[in-house]
């Protein structure tokens, strides 16, 4: 019985020591578990501060992208703006060389049309003075024509009257003044 009693105390002892060692291992799991379970605390507050920086990360893009695409659209008005009064200022730039070509031609017509008007007044007047002169030239061969009929007449007379004593005197200087001056032109 002794037997029995020491195999029972063993078999007590060993189901003790490895009710020790479950127990122990139990509270290994348990605190395996517990760390397990920090863990997964520790990861799903790190998930949601994630998450909620991503939040915030895209709203902050989100608005820098509406920020963005407000300049942009600003500026594409901006662009268009100075575009259209560009074509505005060449419109009247234009315009405006256009009349000043226009005014300039003009100009330059009425300096050709008063340079020939000059021209033909001064054509006019040389002319005027060149028919004058050949009127004085005619009227000086005139009274010279008649001049020298008057001569030859009075040559005729004095040959017929050979025999009179009375001899026109020479011309002098007094008689030869009635014919107009030669213009300086003619000299």
């Amino acid at each position: 019985m002794s037997q029995k009693i020491e195999r029972v105390q063993h078999y007590v002892k060993e189901r003790q020591a490895t009710a020790l060692m479950a127990e122990k291992k139990q509270q290994d799991a348990e605190k395996m578990a517990e760390r397990w379970q920090n863990e997964v605390r520790r990861c799903q507050a790190e998930k949601e501060r994630l998450a909620s920086a991503v939040l915030e990360m895209e709203g902050q893009q989100s608005g820098q992208a509406q920020q963005l695409q407000g300049t942009v659209d600003q500026h594409r008005r901006q662009v268009a703006t100075l575009e259209d009064a560009l074509r505005r200022k060449e419109g009247e730039m234009r315009e405006q060389n256009l009349e000043l070509l226009s005014r300039r031609d003009e100009e330059y017509q009425a300096k050709v049309t008063l340079e020939k008007q000059r021209e033909k007044e001064r054509s006019i007047a040389l002319l005027k003075k060149k028919e004058q002169e050949v009127q004085i030239k005619d009227q000086q061969l005139r009274a010279a024509k008649l001049r020298i009929q008057d001569l030859e007449s009075e040559l005729r007379s004095t040959a017929t009257s050979a025999g009179s004593e009375k001899q026109r005197p020479p011309c002098t200087r007094g008689e030869t003044s009635a014919l107009p001056p030669l213009p300086l032109s003619a000299r």
